[in-house]
Order: structure tokens, then C-alpha cells, then sequence
């Protein structure tokens, strides 16, 4: 807001309050106002979708969905468009996928290398915007996640070391592994809670307790590091809270 007093200061408190109440009020503000409530992230969220869905194309590249935030914002982080982005493609089936055998149907892998970003392949708005609103609301939860895979992944002990022909090593984890970490992930995550913000959102318990009872239900995980594990589990997570979340 101004420093200086409105001519009339009745009609600006109004035309402030329909704007909050339409969403247009986070359009083409820095990114510390944009954030600063959940209903601003939703406001934003949904100018957002307006804007992408205005276009006739179902499909953008990556720089293309940073390219048109920027165009109602100010300072918005690349990071909250590589996340889902990063997600979308993994979803996809955009990802390279391990050497393994495709025998069980259950395992999860992840070769580590992005294909979209690297070759430019475009990924359909529909499903990038539904985990641009799931990652955007819940920011600070998604790093706090991010964070507690990677501290219980090192902490465990040294998960089977396989070299399929002609390939790299791959870490795998069985399932009881598993169960095992996902024990330490819960215990972790609980401890971090709770020295977050009061403010912070994170999603309904309900929902969060069974999207991690999906994502460690895995019957095998494989994935070319301990850093990859880390952000397959992540994607994981964020796929099953986004199955599970219906109040944003």
C-alpha cells in the first residue's frame, strides 16, 4: 500500500477487498506478499491456471511454465516450478528408468536423469498445474519432507549394492527395508513438525498417514543412488498426498 492517504479512502478499502476476494490482488506482486497466506497461494494458484489455460496449448516446455509466472510476478523461485515439473515427469513415465527386471510389476525406479529437462519435452498443463498447487501451498512442508529422506536414508544401514549387466550400480531397498524407513521417516517428520511455524500448512493428518503408508508400500525400491532414492520417495509422496488431498 501507499504511504500516502487515498482521496477517498472508502472506495480504495473496497476496490482492495473485491480484489482479495477475486485473487487479482496477488497479480503482479513480489513473491514475499504472494506467499505470505494460504489464500494467497490458492489466489496465485488459480490466476496462474487462468493464464496457462487462456492458451490453446495442452502442453508447455519447463522454461515455458517459469516464463509465463514471471509474467504476474515478481522474484517467483524456479524451484517452485522445477518441483512439479520434476514430479509431472516422473508421473509420466518421463524419467529414464533403471535397469531392472520388469518381472514385478511393484518396483519403483528412478535412473536419476531428467529426459523432459534435458531435451525440452513438453508436459501437459492439466497435470503440472495440479502439483503446482499441491507444492506450492504446502512449500514449507515439501522442503521439511525432502530434508527427513534424506536424514533416514543416510542413517540407515547400507541398503543391497546390485550391477545389472553393462549399467552402473543400483541401490536397492527390500521391503521390509522398507517398513524400516518409513518407521524413521515418521519419527523424523513428527520431531520437525514440531518446530515449525504454527502457520506452516501442512496436509491433514489423515491424509498424510495414508499417503506414507502408500509410498513406503512398495514391494522393492531401486534407484541408481541414495540421493535418487530420495527424491523418488519425495515425487512418491507427493503423487499419494495429491490422491488423498481435497481441501486446497
Amino acid at each position: 500500500m501507499s504511504d500516502e492517504r487515498p482521496p477517498n479512502t472508502t472506495l480504495f478499502l473496497l476496490e482492495n477487498f473485491d480484489a482479495i476476494c477475486n485473487g487479482t490482488n496477488v497479480l503482479f506482486r513480489e513473491f514475499s506478499y504472494i506467499k505470505a497466506t494460504p489464500q494467497n497461494r490458492l489466489s496465485f494458484s488459480a490466476q496462474y491456471s487462468a493464464l496457462l489455460n487462456s492458451n490453446p496449448e495442452q502442453n508447455f516446455k519447463p522454461a515455458d511454465y517459469f516464463h509465463l509466472v514471471e509474467l504476474i510476478s515478481t522474484g517467483f523461485p524456479y524451484e517452485l516450478i522445477q518441483r512439479p515439473v520434476n514430479v509431472t515427469e516422473y508421473i509420466l513415465g518421463l524419467r529414464e528408468p533403471a535397469p531392472q527386471n520388469r518381472e514385478n510389476n511393484s518396483t519403483l525406479a528412478d535412473g536419476g536423469g531428467v529426459i523432459a529437462a534435458a531435451t525440452g519435452i513438453a508436459i501437459p498443463k492439466k497435470s503440472f498445474l495440479l502439483y503446482f498447487k499441491l507444492c506450492f501451498y504446502y512449500m514449507e512442508f515439501m522442503d521439511l519432507t525432502r530434508q527427513c529422506f534424506q536424514s533416514v536414508l543416510k542413517e540407515y544401514p547400507e541398503p543391497i549394492i546390485t550391477k545389472p549387466p553393462e549399467s552402473d550400480d543400483l541401490v536397492v531397498y527390500t521391503s521390509k527395508d522398507l517398513q524400516s524407513l518409513k518407521l524413521l521417516f515418521v519419527a523424523d517428520l513428527e520431531l520437525s513438525l514440531e518446530n515449525l511455524p504454527s502457520f506452516t500448512k501442512v496436509p491433514p493428518r489423515k491424509n498424510l498417514t495414508a499417503a506414507i503408508e502408500r509410498t513406503f508400500s512398495g514391494s522393492q525400491l531401486t534407484c541408481a543412488s541414495l540421493h535418487n532414492c530420495a527424491s523418488l520417495l519425495q515425487f512418491e509422496l507427493i503423487r499419494n498426498v495429491c490422491l488423498m488431498e481435497t481441501s486446497i
